[in-house]
């Protein structure tokens, strides 16, 4: 079942999202990227969230998000999807579907990751879908990241 998140859902977001990248060298805990999900500033930008929880479980097994990329990139959006690494296909590409279907109905023109260049399930799961690196750079601690991006057009 997908639906919006709730208040009440971001700790079990959280420890998904640590989960997830548990197996990234150096990506340490997700605090910071929940609370930036949690608190987007929606007066300077359009924001979309899912998650996907297990009927059977009631727990959140899924959550993806767009968000507007900022002024500097009309109709460019950040895209951002955490579940399991085994569960990337099935649940990541339901979720995946479901964002860029609202991103076509309201006209974006880019989507863009960025993740952990380590984080190889995650880039393979984009590079699956048409997305081709941007550009690459190093953070505070030595962590390489990736941009990657893809063209949206309206047709489905």
């Amino acid at each position: 079942m997908l639906r919006e998140p709730r208040e009440t859902d971001w700790p079990e977001i959280l420890g998904l999202a640590n989960a997830s990248v548990a197996g990234v060298p150096g990506a340490g805990l997700q605090d910071v990227w929940a609370e930036n999900r949690r608190h987007f500033d929606q007066v300077q930008g359009t924001q979309r969230q899912l998650v996907a929880v297990d009927e059977g479980t009631r727990s959140i097994v899924g959550y993806a998000a767009v968000e507007s990329a900022g002024s500097d990139a009309p109709g460019a959006f950040r895209l951002f999807l955490v579940t399991a690494p085994e569960q990337l296909g099935r649940i990541g590409g339901i979720l995946y579907q479901n964002l860029i279907a609202v991103l076509r109905e309201i006209g974006a023109r880019e989507v863009r990751f960025q993740e952990h260049a380590a984080d190889a399930p995650l880039l393979a799961f984009a590079g699956a879908r048409g997305f081709v690196e941007r550009h690459r750079f190093t953070i505070e601690g030595g962590l390489e990241i990736v941009q990657l991006v893809r063209g949206l057009d309206r047709a489905a």
